[in-house]
């Protein structure tokens, strides 16, 4: 039986998380530094954060498709390609900030057919859709209060991710799920989302 959301304690050293961590905080003051969808537009009821994009060339996102790969291979056994938009997201969550429920494939995922059939058949077969989400936790859970990922099953039971650094969590990207509203300190993750062609 494949299970919605599995994850690793990948005992990636502190080191090199820290290292990650550093290289980011980096760019974000060589880069605009997104302070958060909600601060660009959308509506602070179900999202306040910061962002930066990460592209895929970053050395991290190497590691993190092994992480990928090994989920997929090992339970969800999905027809996958690469990272949405060749990019992944590092997030910080500060005291306040959160992220309500929400599923990551998204109805603008959703394939829509068209009237043409040549055309229906190029967008069947070249259109992608998000699959699997993957969250890496680089704080430690010492670090802050609140902030807990929240995941909804089926069954309206909910469970929450491990919260120790450096744990890689993949789950199926239609999976509802929340970041919990941070109480004190400062949590900071990645998260990215895969795609592959239309479901069959």
């Amino acid at each position: 039986m494949a299970y919605e959301a599995i994850w690793y304690h990948t005992r990636i050293p502190d080191k090199v998380i820290d290292l990650l961590t550093e290289d980011l905080e980096q760019a974000t003051e060589d880069t605009q530094f997104t302070e958060s969808m909600t601060k660009a537009g959308s509506d602070f009821k179900m999202r306040d954060s910061s962002n930066l994009w990460v592209p895929e060339t970053h050395w991290v996102c190497g590691m993190l498709w092994h992480y990928i790969q090994l989920a997929n291979r090992n339970n969800f056994r999905y027809d996958i390609d690469g990272f949405d938009n060749g990019s992944i997201q590092y997030t910080r969550y500060q005291e306040g900030n959160y992220y309500n429920w929400h599923k990551d494939d998204g109805v603008s995922n959703a394939y829509t057919p068209v009237d043409d059939p040549e055309e229906d058949f190029i967008k069947g077969s070249t259109q992608k859709i998000r699959k699997l989400s993957v969250t890496v936790q680089l704080s430690s859970h010492e670090d802050y209060t609140g902030g807990e990922v929240q995941f909804l099953e089926n069954n309206n039971k909910t469970f929450f991710a491990p919260k120790k650094k450096g744990t890689v969590i993949v789950f199926d990207s239609r999976l509802p799920h929340r970041a919990k509203k941070v109480l004190t300190g400062e949590r900071r993750s990645l998260v990215g989302w895969v795609v592959g062609p239309q479901w069959r």
